[in-house]
């Protein structure tokens, strides 16, 4: 680990050097201690926190901060939050802002380097992005509500009663998403907002991609829309590769249904110039990630994003989160282009 031995990590790679404990970041650390040249490369640099560029900093300039602690001190804002853990009361530090952050920009760059694709790839046409705002239905609106005030709600035989917060959030916002998959059987806004974007769109016309992140609710669009012949791509699909290519090659396959975590980068899908994320990431680089599928290289056509909103939800949390944590980020990142924020403004 010598002399001129180099490792290039790539992006899919980097997001796991974020992170302080790994077995690849605490490897890669100790490869750069042992004098090997170490080339980081990755489109997101801060995939959902700010807090997570720590990891990055120590490789790329290990002199910045003596350990997290000092960067935590400087740069996170917390406050004390009182949790009850096993029936014990614990007290925790939460963190509510960044301060500083112009030196954190200071320190990452004085031995980085951050170029965009479109400083390269000039021919590029900027993305239309767009929100598509919806309301429940007041049926779907009132389980909802009783699921979230209550933690406990009743759809037919299904008792649906989350044991923690976690699973409640996941939950309420497949209830939203897929509510028949729990066997409601009311009027569902936002599939009856997809087919109508949907039709405007016309995807006998132009290809389209439909970003989504539950199983359930992967499984009820392409049962909803199987007039398209939709290639589906997610982590339990057992042909990825030829799902893919049935979309790119197959002009019968007009529709791809995407889990956006595991299908949302790496692919070429410039075929299609139109994405719909029915349901929302939180992660700027993971929504980011998904719309270079299309936004890329090779493409002729303006590509447009479109974003369901379902107001009063956790799916319209996690749209705003996504917005407050690219802005948090890219205080540190100053990129000039590419910036979702900016879309909505």
């Amino acid at each position: 680990l010598q002399g001129d031995w180099s490792s290039d990590v790539c992006s899919s790679d980097l997001h796991a050097l974020c992170g302080t404990d790994s077995i690849l970041s605490k490897s890669v650390l100790t490869m750069k201690g042992q004098g090997a040249k170490v080339y980081l490369m990755t489109g997101t640099p801060i995939p959902t926190h700010l807090e997570n560029i720590y990891g990055i900093l120590r490789l790329v300039n290990p002199s910045a901060y003596s350990d997290k602690a000092q960067f935590m001190r400087k740069h996170a804002i917390q406050q004390p939050m009182s949790l009850n853990h096993n029936g014990r009361d614990i007290t925790i530090q939460r963190i509510i802002g960044y301060k500083n952050t112009e030196e954190v920009y200071q320190k990452l760059y004085s031995n980085a380097v951050r170029v965009q694709k479109r400083d390269v790839l000039t021919e590029l046409k900027d993305p239309l992005v767009s929100q598509i705002r919806i309301t429940l239905a007041p049926a779907h609106k009132r389980i909802y509500k009783e699921l979230i005030s209550e933690q406990f709600t009743i759809l037919g035989d299904n008792v649906l009663s989350p044991d923690n917060e976690s699973a409640l959030r996941h939950l309420a916002l497949q209830l939203v998403s897929c509510p028949e998959k729990f066997g409601f059987d009311g009027k569902n806004e936002l599939a009856d907002s997809c087919d109508e974007l949907l039709d405007s769109i016309n995807p006998y016309n132009n290809k389209v991609i439909i970003f989504a992140y539950y199983k359930g609710t992967i499984e009820a669009l392409k049962k909803r829309y199987e007039e398209f012949n939709p290639a589906v791509i997610y982590g339990e699909s057992n042909d990825s590769s030829g799902e893919v290519a049935r979309f790119c090659n197959d002009d019968k396959c007009r529709l791809a249904i995407i889990n956006w975590k595991s299908g949302g980068a790496g692919l070429n899908l410039q075929v299609a110039s139109h994405i719909i994320f029915y349901e929302c990431p939180t992660s700027p680089g993971d929504a980011k990630q998904a719309i270079a599928r299309c936004d890329r290289k090779g493409q002729q056509n303006v590509v447009n994003v479109y974003f369901m909103r379902v107001l009063g939800t956790l799916l319209d949390k996690n749209f705003k989160s996504l917005l407050n944590n690219e802005s948090e980020a890219n205080r540190v990142l100053k990129d000039k282009k590419d910036l979702l924020a900016d879309f909505f403004k």
